[in-house]
């Protein structure tokens, strides 16, 4: 009978799946304001890390913690993201309507355009982690991140 015991390893895999999806349902919950989609990843990585990972503390009282603690650099990353975002996806979208309209646009525009894009989608996704698991700010998490995504 040490199978279901709760010693055992597979009720301790699926204690630890359960609270995966309790994260990810908080995630979503606050993922609805698109305002706090950067504060939400924050806040999720960072309770995964400590909560499941560590097994320190418990899952609503670490993910609302970090969430507060979090909000404003997350909040002004995200802004960041989100303008920059825009910016590509107009550019795209303005040689595409080019393109239809019969006109060749320059190719070291539309190169240039998607190794920006590149670079910064490739520099973007370590933010949010960086601010999880260190408290600085936000000059030097777009510091040390570009420094990362650059490696």
């Amino acid at each position: 009978m040490k199978f279901f015991s709760y010693d055992s390893k597979l009720s301790q895999f699926l204690c630890k799946a359960v609270d995966c999806v309790f994260v990810c349902l908080l995630w979503l919950i606050c993922l609805l304001p698109v305002l706090t989609v950067g504060a939400a990843t924050t806040a999720a990585l960072y309770t995964m890390d400590k909560s499941i990972v560590r097994e320190e503390g418990h899952i609503w009282k670490t993910y609302w913690k970090a969430f507060g603690r979090e909000f404003k650099q997350a909040t002004a990353l995200w802004g960041i993201v989100f303008i920059l975002v825009a910016v590509i996806l107009f550019d795209c979208s303005y040689t595409y309507q080019a393109v239809l309209a019969g006109v060749k646009p320059d190719p070291w525009l539309t190169y240039g355009l998607a190794i920006v894009a590149a670079v910064f989608l490739f520099w973007a996704q370590y933010w949010f982690p960086y601010l999880a698991k260190f408290q600085d700010s936000v000059k030097t998490i777009l510091k040390n991140t570009l420094y990362i995504a650059l490696m």
